[in-house]
């Protein structure tokens, strides 16, 4: 417990004792404020004063511990002024955070008294000299000030916005009493949204966020909890469970004399007691936010009251003496039409949107049911225009959110493109290094073979029989095959990257009947059975990238095959109607592939048998791979060891690339 000091007990030592003993009462300040506290703090500017530290940092720290105080407990003008001192002197540059936090306590002050715009033009000042700062505390308190204020002016997408960024940066902080604040505003503001839905999700995750991590005792953000739960039950016509909630919220309030905060309860649980037609008692609790608004200066606080009282007693259709047993209300003498001049005073300074249209739409209620039609005309006319403010604001509000959306999914588009183009590099750098490695590889045999037999040609000609000369010079040439194959297969594949002729219409028969006059020699070699179907579709393609497709996968089918097996090869075609795609198959009753080697199929330069056995370049698959994908296809292999295999894919039956 503080005890009252005086400054004879001020410890009169060096500086930097003295500093650290002021910082220790600032600190001790944050968790009970009372009238010996304050004093305290007082006495401690005195004395900086004194010891010529009055432009400094633990100055300031004390200056503003006071003015958050003298905010807190509503003596808003005093506070007001020593900000004005305070942003007109705090001007070096290692001063520059209290200078933030100035303009960040005047920006509440100004929330709480209604003057919203005022708010947000001081919670940006804060927020530009925090961010550089990387304040997290400041910068989502600030945030929540600015957001709040938002939504008071009806920018409720604007508002949830504010609230994100300031719990993304409260999270930071591990302070749970911000969090909870937070917590609490974004679940009102999707309310106010009648999207119950979400404020449902959002509340799960506070119970869950106070379940791990909040000291329900003596965390002061359970005031926030208990505020989001009541404001949810009200929302869900749970009156009564939101009536147990604001009383919890009340008592803790009590006890950490957050008394700012009594007008927020009263005024739920004043709205709860009207829905629940208990009349007396809405009036009873209106009554308490009435004294605190008086007491605090809250302009908010008190119209929350007076339109209370004129709900309530509109509603009852009376002016019950009952009513009218608090000194407070001695000013009204007893009569409604004193309530109600009372509340048209207040207009002038009224700056919330959503209040207004309850506030008109209550007036004119109220000068209809005594049949005075002009002034009831005056407020209809006043809630019409003000109905349409608000729904410019909402429309604009909705372009704002369906904008943010919008830029939001453009920037994940632009990052899924660039990462696209990042795993094409990828892929193409690796196809390089396959690339590099099988040329070194693949021609370094047949050009070792063309210089070592062309090398003994040259030397031992005159000891070299015919037939040995005849024989080395069969090498060479095979060499120089060997070489002349693997670089057109090469060429051929790099050909698919420069497709930009446009797709034709062509019947797949036609293809078909080319890619078997290519492979006649080879067919009527190997005595191959080809099975072709009775009906061929219709396809927009390039003709040249489909022919090379079937060519090379029909030519696998003829040399995959056991020496001295006839090769039986099948065309199968399929539609698949859901997917809007054809499906292929070429089924050949040759060697198979074993599973684990399914993944190498379609990598370039990749061999499964040596060339010795079965010659190829390990280009022709890769390439099948290439065009299928070209069409935004799929191809997939299925295969037994020792009885044959199905290579598929799929085409569309309408092609994107025109």
């Amino acid at each position: 417990m503080n005890q009252s000091i005086s400054i004879k007990e001020l410890p009169l030592g060096n500086e930097q004792d003295f500093i650290q003993y002021v910082e220790s009462i600032i600190e001790a300040s944050k968790l009970s404020v009372d009238k010996s506290t304050e004093q305290q703090l007082r006495l401690l500017c005195e004395e900086c004063i004194k010891r010529e530290l009055k432009n400094t940092e633990i100055y300031y720290k004390l200056r503003l511990r006071l003015i958050g105080i003298d905010a807190m407990l509503g003596r808003f003008d005093e506070a007001s002024n020593v900000i004005e001192e305070i942003l007109n002197n705090c001007n070096a540059p290692s001063l520059l955070y209290y200078k933030g936090q100035a303009f960040y306590i005047m920006g509440a002050i100004k929330h709480n008294q209604s003057k919203y715009t005022e708010c947000i033009h001081y919670s940006n000042k804060a927020l530009e000299i925090f961010i550089p700062l990387e304040q997290n505390d400041q910068l989502c308190t600030v945030l929540n000030n600015k957001a709040a204020s938002e939504a008071h002016l009806g920018f409720y997408e604007k508002s949830l916005i504010s609230f994100y960024k300031a719990y993304s940066y409260a999270k930071k902080t591990n302070k749970t009493e911000i969090q909870s604040t937070l917590y609490f505003n974004i679940i009102s503001i999707l309310i106010l949204q009648k999207r119950l839905d979400l404020a449902e999700k959002e509340l799960n995750k506070f119970d869950q966020f106070f379940t791990q991590k909040a000291d329900k005792k003596g965390d002061h953000g359970i005031i926030w909890y208990y505020f989001a739960k009541a404001e949810y039950l009200q929302a869900i016509d749970q009156h009564k469970q939101s009536i147990e909630y604001t009383q919890l919220a009340l008592e803790h309030i009590e006890k950490s004399k957050y008394y700012f905060l009594i007008p927020v309860a009263t005024h739920m649980a004043t709205e709860a007691y009207i829905e629940l037609k208990d009349y007396k008692q809405a009036f009873n609790i209106a009554t308490q936010t009435l004294e605190v608004g008086k007491q605090h200066q809250s302009t908010d606080a008190i119209f929350r009251a007076y339109t209370a009282f004129a709900k309530i007693l509109i509603s009852v259709q009376t002016n019950q003496t009952s009513f009218w047993d608090k000194p407070i209300l001695n000013e009204f003498d007893g009569k409604l039409s004193n309530l109600i001049q009372k509340i048209e005073e207040v207009e002038g300074t009224l700056n919330r949107a959503p209040e207004k249209v309850t506030f008109f739409r209550l007036l004119s209620q109220y000068y209809k049911k005594i049949e005075n039609y002009q002034q009831a005309l005056k407020y209809t006319e006043k809630l019409l225009i003000e109905e349409s403010k608000t729904y410019k604001i909402q429309t604009n509000d909705t372009i704002f959110r369906l904008q943010e959306e919008f830029s939001s999914k453009q920037k994940e588009q632009e990052i899924q493109f660039q990462q696209q183009l990042l795993d094409k590099q990828k892929q193409i750098n690796q196809n390089l290094e396959r690339f590099a490695h099988t040329v070194s590889h693949d021609m370094r045999e047949p050009l070792r073979m063309i210089s070592n037999f062309g090398q003994l040609l040259k030397e031992e000609q005159i000891l070299l029989s015919s037939k040995e000369k005849k024989q080395y010079l069969e090498y060479i040439i095979n060499s120089s095959k060997q070489l002349t194959k693997l670089v057109r297969d090469l060429l051929e594949y790099s050909k698919l990257d420069l497709t930009n002729t446009e797709a034709q219409a062509i019947n797949l028969k036609n293809i078909i009947d080319i890619v078997l006059l290519n492979l006649k020699e080879g067919i009527a070699q190997s005595k191959a059975q080809i099975n072709l179907p009775s009906v061929f579709p219709d396809l927009k393609v390039h003709p040249v990238l489909i022919i090379q497709l079937f060519q090379n996968l029909l030519h696998n089918a003829l040399k995959f095959v056991e020496t001295g097996k006839m090769p039986v090869i099948s065309l199968e075609i399929k539609e698949d109607v859901a997917e809007k795609t054809y499906v292929f198959s070429v089924v050949d009753n040759g060697i198979g592939i074993p599973e684990k080697n399914f993944d190498k199929l379609f990598k370039t330069f990749s061999r499964l048998h040596s060339k010795s056995k079965y010659p190829g370049s390990g280009i022709g698959l890769a390439s099948c791979k290439k065009v299928v994908d070209f069409y935004e296809g799929k191809i997939w292999v299925t295969s037994e060891v020792n009885k044959g295999t199905s290579f598929n894919f799929t085409l569309p039956k309408t092609n994107v690339h025109y």
